[in-house]
Formats: C-alpha cells, sequence, structure tokens
C-alpha cells in the first residue's frame, strides 16, 4: 500500500484460489498462486494509494494550481469544491474506479447544464491525470467516462419589466444601477465591472464589449461588428 505521504507499506493479506474440486493438487494450486504475485514480485503492479481524495486534492491545489493563470486557479478550485470534494472526499484513490465516475456524471446531468458537466470532467480528469503521473494510481479513470446526452435541465427564464423593476427595488441601493444594466442590455456582471466611458457611444447608444457591438437602447442586440 501507498501512504499518504509517499511510503509504501507491505500488507498480509489472503486471497482464496477456487474450490479444491477444481484446483485437485498442490502443484496447481502453487503455479495459480505464483500467476498472482508475479506482477507485485516483477514490479509491474504499482502499491495501491491509501490516500483520500479530498486530502489528494488539497495537495493538487497546492502543487499545481499555482502553476495555472488567476481564472484558471479560481475555476479548477471551484469545481473540486463546490462538487468533487463533497463526494469523493472520503474515497481512497485506488477505490475510485469508472463505472462509479460515470454513475456520478449521470446523477449530475439531472440538475446542470452540459456546460457544467463538461468542466467537473475536466476537472476530475486533470487531478487523475496527477495522481497518476505522480505514482498514486495506475490510469485515469475519467479516460473511460462519457458526457451524459444533452438535455434540458430548467426552462429558460425571462423576467418582464415589472418584475425588473421588483426586484430592482429590493436590491441595496448602490448594487440597482449593476442590477438594472443587466436587466436591460444582457451584459455578464464581468463586462460591467470592467466598463470604462471609451467603451460606450453615446451617439449611436451602444456599448463595445469584446469586440461585439451591443445595442443597449433599441433592441439589446449582440453582434459582430463588421471590422472584427
Amino acid at each position: 500500500m501507498l501512504e499518504a505521504n509517499g511510503t509504501v507499506r507491505r500488507v498480509m493479506r489472503s486471497q482464496v484460489l477456487g474450490p479444491v474440486i477444481s484446483i485437485p493438487t498442490k502443484r496447481e494450486a502453487r503455479q495459480m498462486m505464483n500467476s498472482l504475485l508475479r506482477p507485485i514480485n516483477q514490479g509491474i503492479r504499482r502499491p495501491q494509494a491509501t490516500m483520500a481524495f479530498g486530502d489528494f486534492a488539497r495537495k493538487w491545489e497546492e502543487a499545481v494550481l499555482p502553476t495555472y493563470r488567476v481564472s484558471t486557479r479560481n475555476f479548477y478550485r471551484d469545481v473540486l469544491r463546490r462538487h468533487l470534494v463533497p463526494k469523493f472526499a472520503q474515497y481512497r484513490l485506488c477505490d475510485i474506479h469508472t463505472p462509479d465516475l460515470q454513475i456520478f456524471l449521470n446523477q449530475k446531468a439531472e440538475r446542470y447544464a452540459p456546460s457544467v458537466l463538461h468542466h467537473i470532467r475536466a476537472t476530475l480528469s486533470r487531478v487523475c491525470t496527477s495522481a497518476k503521473e505522480w505514482g498514486y494510481l495506475d490510469s485515469n479513470p475519467v479516460a473511460g467516462t462519457r458526457l451524459p446526452l444533452r438535455r434540458t435541465v430548467q426552462p429558460k427564464v425571462t423576467f418582464q419589466p415589472g418584475e425588473v423593476c421588483k426586484i430592482r427595488d429590493h436590491v441595496e441601493g448602490r448594487y440597482r444601477m449593476l442590477v438594472f444594466l443587466i436587466a436591460v442590455t444582457g451584459m455578464r456582471v464581468s463586462e460591467l465591472l470592467g466598463l470604462q466611458w471609451s467603451d460606450i457611444d453615446l451617439s449611436a447608444a451602444c456599448y463595445i464589449s469584446s469586440g461585439h457591438i451591443i445595442e443597449a437602447i433599441s433592441a439589446c442586440r449582440r453582434h459582430t461588428p463588421a471590422n472584427a
């Protein structure tokens, strides 16, 4: 067994080879035993990791996440803490198998959109790839999983002007303009927070964001400019 600190510990185990009627002689029993021990004795089979997924996830965050840019780092950390650690924290790495992960993804598909499932699978694959590279796993169990078929999780809700006003009236004063602009322009929060006066064309009643023109007054439509 591979301990959490990286040391290898031997564990005594017994295994039933089969009924005596199918293995009539000691010679045949010894041959079967040797075939089971051969991968271990030849170093082909790695020790099973006893480290729990939750402990490995913390080590992965400390060792790997700093190598990514801040946005990617926050993305992986959020998926880990929101979806993966709550489910697999107590699982030993060696006990996480492909069928378990496929069932997990199928269950998530009942509540989340395909894009979220893709993020969950991608993050889990990254973690398991590191576990394989560091000697904790023989293979990546995520490789054999498939994303469930696309389905509509929840119908899209469009707020009417009166409903937007009610929401605005219940929001703290300094955030009311933020809510109002999101409602009438369809801007993302990140776009609003990065908005500058140079992005706004008052004469054309529009603003430019991420290479797209957004008509903020007339139709609230987003389209790519001809020179983009």
